[in-house]
């Protein structure tokens, strides 16, 4: 063996001398530059969870040396997943209020979901929840829509711990039955309808000597029921499968308080009655001796609108995924609300809408006439107000433009209520009971339902409702009065207006003044998709490579891509790609000893895999020309 191993050496340095192709060289292209490369799921490290994987990691048998260019030209993808991504199966819409808002903001935008297809039906009690599977039809994701529609599974177990008040602490932006995901098969397309449109407000607290008619509606505590007959008297709301009350969830009217600020349009309740303020106001006397500063005479309708979301929405993004109840102008606040804002945490000293949350931390020095006052600036005249902007010999009250009156206190971050649908269905989704106690969550470690933090599709658009959500939420602000709202023929605000159910009256303008009309509110309910539902996961499969780098350009990410493949074929069925086209990517002075490749679908949302899954690629590599070189 020696005598050969020195023959061996002797050859290369003869070779060598004589500037020749090495031997060692002609090795390394036997043992080191193979042509084609293939890669199995089976071989590979994964980079994922347990159960499945959205990257692999492949440690080579051996290096491969100098290449020049990869190309992708074959791969096996198995689709074994549900047709609608776990990321996107919550529909979001608002619910707007003329009591609360009509803005749309956080606190009026509420949710309908499908629970993620990784829960498992073994750990829920109960077959009325909706869930995400593969759906053969429209028909068959309509059903769990259905379900979901009617109930949702935290919002149950929310209402199991109220003895813990956990209910104080959380607000799910949920409302059972509040609307309908309904397929309309003769046209194909999916539908939503504002089932509380038409329904009024809680103004009325019941009183079991008082008669009750059809659809009337009162407040027990702090819940609403809807009477289902008339007639109805001495029944309690609260008895459960009750023929005459069916729990319903609208606004509860607060009663009038003369230390209340009430700004325009807002409402109260006074005797059974329901009113609203004609102008600012505070103070007494009661509405129903004060009618310059309130009405009666309206005829109360359409307290509520629907306004489908888009997937560009920042306001879904927010509600989506752990945060708390944010302070915002637009939302009436009750008392002793609490709200995070700018870092700090309130609670309301009383109902107030568009009153800045701030801090006061000792009495500041009273107002004085000859001081000129900067921005934030904090004064004490009967209370405590600060300026919201430079004013000098303006006395702070109320209402004043340059002041903004306390109606706030110091709270903590534990009393202000996690609003995040992620951290709340992590919290309460899964819940057993022991000994006849409630424990949440159990099992453990499951994850809530999940979210893409800037989404670029929601159940919303996979069922076909494709606005994009833009709009200028203070645009609706004056929806409820047909004097200011006023719109050019055709722009984005039409646009938005039409999307309201019911549409609300507004006036068309056109360009000579004396055509302007009057249109008249249009009161259906029901919201018609504008396309088709999607139940297709994905359309493609985009396989990024660690060793690839510039040598391709991609919108999602950049760079790494390595190839496009096309998912065609059904749920449950493999997808094949065979390169059509030759398109070598350039490798730039690395030799590889492992490949990492990883997933993303048609949105640049990671792709997963189940461990189950067998992938297979193939990888032809081209190689520096040794004899150019030399």
């Amino acid at each position: 063996m020696d005598e050969e191993v020195q023959r061996v050496v002797a050859e290369i340095e003869e070779e060598q001398a004589l500037n020749k192709i090495s031997g060692v060289q002609v090795f390394r292209s036997l043992l080191n530059q193979p042509n084609l490369v293939s890669l199995h799921s089976s071989d590979a490290d994964f980079e994922g969870s347990s159960t499945g994987f959205s990257s692999l990691n492949f440690s080579l048998p051996r290096p491969i040396l100098q290449p020049s260019s990869i190309e992708l030209t074959h791969s096996v993808l198995p689709q074994c997943v549900q047709n609608i991504p776990d990321t996107a199966v919550t529909f979001w819409y608002y619910r707007l209020s003329s009591y609360k808002s009509n803005v749309p903001n956080a606190s009026n935008l509420y949710f309908i979901r499908l629970l993620p297809s990784y829960y498992k039906p073994e750990f829920i009690s109960s077959d009325v929840f909706g869930f995400n599977k593969t759906f053969n039809s429209y028909t068959d994701l309509a059903i769990e829509l259905q379900k979901s529609c009617t109930t949702d599974l935290a919002f149950v177990n929310l209402k199991e711990q109220d003895i813990d008040e956990d209910s104080n602490q959380y607000k799910l932006q949920y409302l059972p039955n509040d609307i309908s995901l309904l397929y309309n098969e003769s046209i194909n397309k999916f539908q939503m309808n504002g089932n509380n449109a038409n329904v009024e407000m809680a103004f009325k607290v019941w009183v079991n000597t008082r008669t009750y008619t059809l659809n009337q509606v009162v407040s027990f505590g702090t819940q609403t029921y809807i009477s289902l007959q008339d007639d109805n008297t001495n029944n309690d709301p609260r008895e459960i499968d009750s023929l005459f009350w069916k729990q319903n969830y609208v606004d509860i009217v607060e009663e009038f308080d003369g230390t209340t600020p009430y700004r325009k349009n807002q409402y109260v309740s006074f005797g059974d009655e329901l009113y609203i303020a004609r102008q600012n106001t505070i103070g007494q006397p009661t509405p129903d001796i004060n009618a310059t500063d309130w009405d009666d005479s309206f005829t109360p309708s359409n307290f509520y609108k629907y306004l489908i979301t888009g997937f560009r929405d920042p306001i879904v993004a927010q509600v989506q995924s752990n945060g708390r109840v944010l302070w915002n102008k637009d939302n009436l606040f009750e008392f002793e609300d609490t709200v995070e804002y700018k870092g700090n945490f309130y609670k309301a000293l009383k109902q107030n809408k568009s009153f800045e949350p701030f801090l006061v931390l000792t009495v500041p020095g009273s107002w004085d006439t000859t001081i000129q006052y900067e921005k934030d600036d904090l004064v004490f005249f009967g209370t405590s107000f600060k300026a919201s902007k430079r004013n000098i010999n303006s006395a702070p009250s109320t209402f004043s433009d340059d002041w903004i009156e306390i109606m706030w206190e110091q709270s903590s971050q534990i009393d202000t209520p996690v609003i995040g649908l992620n951290s709340i269905s992590t919290e309460f989704d899964m819940m057993d009971e022991f000994l006849g106690i409630s424990q949440y969550p159990f099992p453990n470690g499951i994850l809530g339902q999940p979210f893409v933090k800037n989404p670029k599709r929601l159940l919303n658009s996979i069922l076909g409702f494709t606005w994009n959500g833009i709009m200028l939420p203070e645009s609706l602000e004056n929806i409820d009065s047909i004097i200011t709202t006023a719109v050019s023929k055709d722009n984005a605000q039409t646009e938005l207006f039409n999307r309201i159910r019911p549409i609300q009256q507004y006036y068309k303008r056109y360009t000579t003044v004396s055509l302007d009309g009057l249109q008249q509110t249009i009161p259906k309910t029901l919201f018609t998709a504008e396309g088709y539902a999607n139940l297709v996961y994905t359309n493609i499969i985009s396989v990024f490579a660690s060793i690839v780098s510039g040598s391709s350009l991609n919108t999602t990410t950049n760079t790494g891509l390595l190839g496009v493949c096309s998912m065609n074929t059904g749920n449950l069925g493999i997808s094949f790609f065979q390169q059509g086209t030759v398109a070598p990517l350039t490798i730039h002075n690395a030799d590889i000893y492992s490949i990492l490749l990883y997933f993303q679908d048609e949105v640049g949302d990671p792709y997963f895999f189940t461990n189950n899954a067998n992938l297979s690629f193939t990888l032809k590599v081209d190689y520096k020309n040794i004899l150019q070189d030399k």
